[in-house]
């Protein structure tokens, strides 16, 4: 990359405006970037994103979620479609994250990998999305005598994968169910569901204020016709 912006930068502006210091600079810079760099492989990015995810700080764990969320588009046109989804492998073992704004971050990230990397979403049957939908429900609402992070980590995982559901189905199959299991007189389970409607509507956008108009729209139709 190093080499690359140079030759760019040289090649559409000249180099008539380099001088003897700067020269030395550049070339010590392209020096430094040699000696550390550590493999020609694709796959040293996953590396070092792994290796970010893994530091102390959190902003900086949120820092590398958020640029996967950016260069996903990127490595799809680079057809690296197999670092894509290792790095999907890789962002699932994070779900346990404590602070919510990086959790977020890793959400988006997954989104991006997802928006990138599914394929053929019409040719399954929408009986057999609901068939998913209804099991994905009760893993929601189902009680784990694991540990608290494998529960917490569950319940992420199947936030996310309604959210795939009903930005393929339209809300509107989906959210009567969801919002009927809301009723269950159990705080945890509400709990679900609030956490599940806020992550979904995050997640599909611009679908939401779309199903939201045309649901008030049905309701004053109604209202006109008594």
């Amino acid at each position: 990359m190093v080499m690359e912006t140079i030759e760019k930068v040289v090649a559409n502006l000249g180099a008539s405006g380099i001088d003897s210091r700067l020269e030395e600079l550049l070339i010590d810079g392209i020096l430094y970037a040699f000696q550390e760099q550590t493999s020609d492989d694709a796959n040293a990015i996953c590396g070092t994103i792994k290796w970010r995810l893994n530091n102390k700080s959190a902003k900086v764990r949120q820092q590398v979620a958020d640029l996967i969320s950016r260069i996903a588009v990127v490595m799809k046109q680079c057809g690296e479609e197999q670092l894509i989804g290792h790095l999907g492998v890789v962002l699932y073992e994070y779900f346990g994250e404590e602070y919510p704004e990086v959790l977020g971050s890793i959400l988006g990230a997954l989104k991006a990998i997802v928006n990138v990397s599914d394929r053929g979403v019409e040719f399954v049957l929408a009986r057999e999305w609901m068939r998913v939908f209804f099991e994905l429900l009760e893993m929601l609402k189902a009680h784990k005598k694991g540990l608290k992070v494998q529960e917490c980590q569950n319940r992420v995982c199947t936030t996310v994968a309604i959210a795939i559901v009903v930005e393929t189905c339209s809300p509107f199959t989906v959210l009567p169910a969801l919002m009927n299991e809301y009723r269950v007189p159990e705080l945890n389970v509400q709990n679900c569901v609030l956490k599940s409607l806020s992550f979904l509507f995050e997640y599909i956008g611009e679908m939401g204020k779309l199903h939201n108009s045309g649901e008030k729209e049905i309701i004053y139709s109604k209202r006109e016709n008594g």
